[in-house]
This record gives C-alpha cells, structure tokens and sequence, in this order.
C-alpha cells in the first residue's frame, strides 16, 4: 500500500506542469508536527499535502487536494508505540486546513514484538495558522474507531499539535 502511495505521488509530481489558473497548479507541502495525545504522551508525525487552487484569484488561497500522514504515539509505561497512518481529502485557505478521511491503527506487541494489530478508523485533523506572522500550525487531531476492536486504549486518539509546513512549489 506505501509502495503504490509513493509511486502515485511521484507520478503526479513528475506529469503535471505549472500553469496559472484554477485547477492547474499542484502544491507539493511537506510538514513535521509535534504535540501531545491525551490519554498517552508525545506524538510524532509527518505529512504530505499535494493540493491545487480552487480560485482564479490570485490574492487569496483556497486549496483542494489530498493529504497522508504518518505518525507515532509514545504510550505510557514503555509501551510500544501506536503507529497511525491516514488518508484524507483537505482544504485549506490562508488561516486554516481542513482534513477528514480514513486511518489505519497499528500496535505491534509480544515477545520481539511479532504480533501485528491493525484496525481502520475515521480520521479528522484541523489546523490554524497567522501566515502573516509566520508562527507555526497549531491544530487538533482524531481517529474514531471501533473501540471494542481495539483493547489497546481507552478511548479515541485525541491530540492536540504544532506542526510546520515546507512549501517545495508555492502555495504559500
């Protein structure tokens, strides 16, 4: 599955050229974040965004696409952390970005860790920015699954972050 993730990006990356316009244009964002997920500790995680603009106009930014993401949970007691992979259609304009879409779970437990668990979740992420400040994204995250399913927490993965965009091809 990462394999064909990664080989579409790169195909889209590679076919599409720069033109001005409303649909035309494909932002390639990569971003690290940092925060906290309550009911575990610290949370690690990279995305990458690759939207285009939705307006003809210029002066503001309006973007559509998709977004994957990839982070950790640090569980306490030593645990091993809980891996998250999401798949999210998005939105974002000048102050905030908007993600909603589907979330895969994964604890590896036991001895040498060889027992795999994973379970799919609905994923949900909302981010606020000042661009004109430049001060980093501070946002909030969940996936909502099926906790009957999964005995390894409580209750869904609620975090709270900060996380900083690279813009490779514009959009900013």
């Amino acid at each position: 599955m990462r394999k064909l993730i990664i080989a579409v990006l790169i195909l889209l990356t590679s076919t599409l050229q720069a033109q001005d316009g409303a649909f035309q244009k494909l932002y390639v964002t990569p971003s690290v974040s940092l925060g906290f997920t309550f009911g575990g500790l610290f949370n690690l995680g990279v995305d990458l965004d690759l939207t285009t603009s939705a307006t003809n106009d210029f002066d503001k930014i309006r973007n559509v696409g998709v977004s994957t993401s990839y982070y950790i949970v640090l569980m306490r007691g030593g645990k091993t952390p809980h891996q998250m992979m999401t798949m999210n259609l998005m939105f974002e304009n000048e102050r905030m970005d908007l993600k909603g879409g589907y979330a895969w779970i994964n604890y590896k437990w036991g001895l040498r860790k060889v027992n795999n668990g994973t379970l799919g979740a609905f994923s949900a992420d909302i981010s606020f920015t000042n661009r004109s400040q430049r001060i980093p994204w501070i946002g909030i995250k969940t996936l909502v699954y099926n906790q009957r399913q999964w005995i390894w927490f409580d209750q869904p993965y609620y975090s709270v972050y900060a996380k900083r965009k690279f813009y490779l091809t514009g959009g900013n």
